[in-house]
């Protein structure tokens, strides 16, 4: 059975529990089946949204703002940043999967 490691985020400034992954360059394309209309579109349905490319910008606490920085106060844009941050600001918890 395989080890994997999850991690739960807590933003240190505000302690919320969802962060969000912030792109640039990004390409997103959404298929509409329905508007809702009266003057102006008012409600399209946006269920079906696609994204292409792009390139993280940072990660950022999604309550707060809070940008999640390294030890020499960089910006964390990508994902060993990421795992390196939470390895030492998260919360490990292991699970097994098969």
């Amino acid at each position: 059975m395989a080890e994997e490691i999850q991690f739960t985020f807590k933003c240190p400034q505000c302690g919320c529990a969802t962060f969000e992954e912030i792109l640039v360059n990004v390409t997103q394309s959404t298929a509409f089946e329905r508007v809702n209309c009266d003057e102006d579109i008012t409600e399209p349905d946006y269920q079906n949204t696609s994204t292409d490319g792009g390139e993280i910008a940072r990660y950022q606490c999604q309550r707060c703002g809070f940008i999640l920085k390294d030890e020499q106060g960089q910006t964390i844009a990508n994902t060993q940043g990421l795992r390196q941050w939470l390895d030492k600001n998260g919360q490990a918890g292991v699970t097994f999967s098969g």
